[in-house]
């Protein structure tokens, strides 16, 4: 027994270079199969970073505020609740009392969280806190007694009844609390 190969504990069999040539082939497309099923898995559970958006909800009346989304801004021309994001140890009601402040230069009385949302946009996830908000009374009014909403940081905005809301173009994560005006 000297001479004779061994080849998958079997004497004196070598394997044909046509069946070795299958399977190197066939490892090697497991192996493409793996590492195809691995970028695909990678793609799909890498976590997208999740930021904190504070927004008010902002009543006077029976009418609600939204402003309108910039251009070039991520949903630019979408109609949102305004606010922004929290930035790091900043509570979250300060944040909202902030951006209002800088976007359309409306000071708040900012009350309790009317819903809390979550959605998955394509490069992150926000996690929106809708907060019950007023304007302080001090501010000006406009000729239909609403308050002055200034363009700072907006391209628009409007005063509508939450029967209304259905004829502006919200962001996903805004819908969900429409149904609790």
């Amino acid at each position: 027994g000297h001479g004779a190969s061994v080849v998958h504990g079997v004497r004196g069999t070598k394997p044909s270079r046509s069946s070795r040539h299958r399977r190197r082939q066939s490892s090697s497309m497991v192996r493409a199969r793996l590492l195809e099923s691995a970028a695909v898995t990678t793609e799909t559970t890498t976590p997208r970073p999740t930021v904190i958006v504070a927004a008010a909800v902002v009543r006077h009346g029976e009418h609600v505020l939204l402003t309108q989304r910039m251009p070039n801004a991520h949903l630019e021309g979408h109609w949102e609740f305004p606010g922004g994001k929290v930035e790091a140890d900043e509570d979250p009601r300060d944040a909202v009392r902030r951006e209002c402040l800088e976007e359309c230069k409306l000071d708040l009385e900012v009350g309790d969280i009317l819903d809390v949302t979550f959605h998955r946009y394509e490069r992150k996830s926000v996690l929106l806190l809708f907060f019950q908000c007023s304007v302080r009374e001090s501010g000006a009014v406009d000729a239909d007694g609403f308050p002055v909403v200034e363009h700072i940081e907006v391209a628009d905005h409007a005063w509508v009844r939450p029967d209304e809301i259905d004829d502006y173009a919200l962001p996903p994560a805004d819908e969900p609390v429409v149904a609790k005006l």
